[in-house]
């Protein structure tokens, strides 16, 4: 859930609140790596672009079994996230009433004591496990191995109005960004121009590949940054497909 906090006063900046609502939630050993790795990087990646816009990272409904995977990850997260981090009690409802109106906090949150949550948001449906994802994507992918300390590039030529569509593999924690240049020799990224976020963790291994599409606005060399600089020994492999259309 994402609450986005108006200014009261002129000058005032927005910020936003993320709300996990940990319900149901049952123990399972890779919640570790969920934690450390996936949701690490999301709130990574939002504190270091989007610092001053985030209010915190707020868990509620949480089961007792968090507070232990909590002590053994908090010390992994970068400072500025896990700063940002709070883990309500028992008392949970009664602490959301102090960061957010009843108005816009959902309203099965209500029960025999607490009725005052209005928002009419519906829970979310629980994924069969049948419709996991369970494709082949290493057979038609080719692999980028980038040595512990390094980085490399994907380079492919595109027309503009061209769309360049990829998708990526990983077996571990990798940095990667897209760029754009007119020399297809040229690796330095400061010399080029920006045209993908760049993402300094994305965890691994990963289970499912991951997708993106551009249109491109200039004729030239698209090259793909990918980092292992943060490793002292793990080889990283990326299994990729790049098309252009």
């Amino acid at each position: 859930m994402l609450l986005i906090a108006g200014p009261g006063n002129p000058g005032e900046r927005s910020s936003i609140l993320y709300v996990l609502d940990l319900n149901g939630l049952k123990y399972d050993k890779r919640l570790l790596s969920l934690v450390t790795g996936a949701l690490a990087g999301i709130s990574s990646f939002m504190s270091d672009n989007y610092v001053e816009m985030i209010h915190s990272f707020v868990v509620v409904n949480a089961p007792s079994f968090i507070s232990t995977i909590w002590s053994i990850a908090r010390p992994l997260l970068p400072e500025r996230t896990r700063n940002k981090v709070q883990i309500f009690g028992s008392g949970w409802r009664n602490d959301m009433l102090t960061l957010a109106v009843p108005d816009v906090l959902p309203s099965y949150w209500n029960d025999d004591e607490i009725d005052v949550f209005k928002a009419n948001v519906e829970r979310a449906v629980t994924l069969n496990p049948a419709g996991y994802y369970k494709a082949d994507f290493s057979k038609d992918a080719q692999l980028l191995t980038v040595a512990a300390g390094k980085a490399d590039f994907i380079s492919v030529s595109a027309q503009k109005e061209q769309l360049l569509k990829w998708s990526i593999l990983s077996n571990g924690y990798f940095a990667y960004s897209v760029y754009f240049t007119d020399d297809t020799n040229n690796n330095d990224i400061k010399s080029m121009k920006s045209i993908y976020p760049l993402f300094t963790k994305i965890p691994g291994p990963m289970l499912v590949p991951m997708g993106e599409e551009i249109r491109c606005e200039e004729s030239g060399v698209y090259k793909f940054w990918f980092s292992n600089e943060h490793a002292w020994i793990q080889t990283l492999r990326i299994r990729y497909q790049i098309a252009v259309e």
